[in-house]
């Protein structure tokens, strides 16, 4: 059987904008921190996970928007 670990490698290895795109994505410390406290606070249900990426994406629009260029790019 394979991993989720080893499918997740095929998967990235097999798609060049996939892996653009993880490569580029980093997020401050801050951000990671408040995460970390909202889940460990209120549970890490799935709707608050959606809340938070959510919230993250409507407040860097800009960033994700340049992940994803340079990730569509990618050969």
């Amino acid at each position: 059987a394979v991993s989720q670990t080893e499918m997740g490698v095929k998967i990235i290895a097999a798609n060049p904008a996939i892996r653009s795109l993880i490569e580029q994505i980093k997020f401050p410390s801050t951000t990671w921190s408040s995460w970390e406290y909202a889940i460990s606070k209120n549970g890490g249900t799935q709707a608050l996970i959606t809340q938070l990426a959510g919230d993250w994406m409507a407040g860097n629009k800009a960033q994700l928007d340049q992940w994803i260029t340079v990730a569509s790019q990618a050969k």
